[in-house]
């Protein structure tokens, strides 16, 4: 609510270029109506009644963003072809990053321990939680559940929706600068992310992914080379 709402334009202009390069691109209408929708039913659970011309914005951006989906080469057809794909295609039942999260491996684990940490501050302070914010993290987890693929968008919508409520759990700085102690633990923090992102790699520590990326061999047997060919 801190923007122009003329801002919503560069999501049916972005959603072009999406639909483009990548199936995901479905997600854009998703979200705005997850957003509009949850912003309506905000006003309507506080008694303010909905607001015409905002429902009437939020509006035109999902259809805007639905037609700006179809300018590709496949027209419409471009969202049959991602519900083939998701739904019906052999990849989705076989290949592992179309597959739900495996608890028995570390990266299921460190998400099913995020899931249960979120899901428990969301719910401490369900009473503040905007119903926009709701949908978004019950969209994406189920994605993020359904898919190791897609625990991507979960991950990305988590921050923006926990920072909230989380911030309210903790103790108030005692001033807006950040302390020499503060910023050691924000350091700490990005060097352990990056870290956990490496550790959980397919491959590390069984495979020695440099030396077979150094020496080609990556790109001429096995899986790897079947992504370089020329034909695919």
């Amino acid at each position: 609510g801190r923007l122009s709402r003329r801002w919503l334009f560069l999501i049916p202009v972005a959603t072009i270029f999406w639909a483009n390069v990548h199936g995901s691109f479905v997600l854009a209408s998703a979200v705005v109506l997850a957003v509009g929708l949850g912003q309506t039913l905000q006003r309507l659970a506080e008694g303010e009644g909905a607001e015409v011309e905002q429902l009437g914005v939020w509006a035109a951006t999902f259809v805007a963003t639905v037609l700006a989906g179809a300018a590709t080469p496949l027209g419409f057809g471009v969202y049959g072809y991602v519900a083939q794909l998701t739904l019906e295609s052999s990849v989705a039942r076989s290949v592992t990053a179309w597959l739900p999260p495996d608890i028995s491996e570390l990266r299921g684990q460190l998400f099913a321990g995020t899931v249960v940490f979120t899901l428990a501050v969301l719910v401490l302070e369900r009473r503040k939680l905007p119903i926009a914010d709701a949908l978004l993290f019950a969209g994406t987890l189920t994605l993020a559940a359904g898919a190791v693929r897609s625990m991507f968008w979960w991950a990305a919508v988590v921050p923006i929706v926990v920072a909230g409520p989380l911030s309210r759990r903790l103790p108030a700085p005692d001033s807006t600068e950040t302390s020499p102690r503060e910023s050691r633990g924000i350091a700490a923090g990005l060097v352990l992310r990056v870290g956990l992102a490496v550790v959980v790699q397919p491959g590390v520590g069984r495979q020695a992914i440099g030396e077979l990326t150094a020496t080609g061999q990556a790109r001429q047997a096995g899986s790897g080379a079947w992504a370089m060919n020329h034909e695919n």
